[in-house]
């Protein structure tokens, strides 16, 4: 099968799909996505923590740290 019949059969099967996580996952494949669905307001605040974190990279709660106190309130 030469590469032209191999890129039909690709994208007759695409065009079937009706899973949009599953046209998602190839927009991001192709990285070809068009969306972006994180809203601003989230941006923001990962963009503030970021840049704490980076001011004081030693000022965090270690993971272990926090299942402990999970299974604690549990």
């Amino acid at each position: 099968m030469d590469l032209a019949e191999k890129k039909r059969q690709i994208v007759n099967r695409i065009d079937e799909i009706q899973d949009e996580w599953l046209i998602r996952a190839i927009e991001k494949l192709l990285d070809i996505e068009d969306y972006d669905d994180t809203p601003d307001w989230h941006r923001s605040l990962l963009s503030e923590r970021l840049e704490q974190y980076e001011k004081k990279p030693n000022d965090v709660i270690k993971w272990e740290d926090i299942k402990k106190r999970w299974k604690n309130e549990l």
